[in-house]
């Protein structure tokens, strides 16, 4: 017998699978899954595409939000803010306010650090032993040189002076001292 077909016999071609079907769409979904963890471990490798102000425009956004969680603190604690920012997020999810500039959590750091873009400074504002206000000092790109809040007469890279509410007896003591004091 010969395994050669004749001319009228048909010849069968395998069946593709689903696998070998769906090839191509698979192999890009693959690939776009690459990019994708590749982007989040090193966001600078392929670039945000957003300016200074964008992501200054977005760390104001961000210390919005904490300003916000004060107050929802402020109101279920006796009027009261925190002592300290730890407080506030202590069981909470605090990663909700990334750092526009480096894409890790936001962070409370003292005014005098070098490196603050991105991040913040809670400042209490304490009544006897009581928080009954606060500033939070919002922190923009170190090439600006932002408000001067200190009254030193140079840039303190502040973009954003967020306080408690004033009114009704919640008056603030100027910035600038609170500052000297710590």
């Amino acid at each position: 017998m010969n395994d050669v077909p004749d001319n009228n016999q048909k010849v069968e071609t395998p069946k593709k699978g689903f696998f070998s079907a769906c090839q191509p769409i698979f192999v890009l979904f693959l690939l776009l899954c690459v990019i994708a963890v590749m982007e989040y471990v090193h966001p600078s490798w392929f670039g945000s595409g957003l300016t200074t102000e964008d992501l200054e425009r977005s760390t104001t956004l961000n210390v919005h939000g904490v300003w916000y969680d004060l107050e929802g603190y402020y109101s279920e604690h006796d009027n009261c803010y925190p002592r300290s920012i730890e407080i506030l997020y202590t069981g909470k999810d605090y990663t909700r306010h990334l750092n526009s500039f480096t894409h890790e959590p936001i962070e409370n750091v003292k005014f005098t650090t070098p490196v603050k873009a991105g991040n913040f400074t809670y400042i209490p504002v304490f009544e006897g032993d009581v928080v009954k206000g606060f500033y939070l000092l919002a922190y923009g790109s170190p090439d600006n040189p932002g408000e001067d809040v200190d009254g030193d007469g140079v840039g303190d890279q502040v973009i954003h002076v967020f306080h408690s509410p004033l009114g009704e007896g919640r008056e603030l003591p100027p910035l600038e001292e609170l500052l000297k004091d710590n």
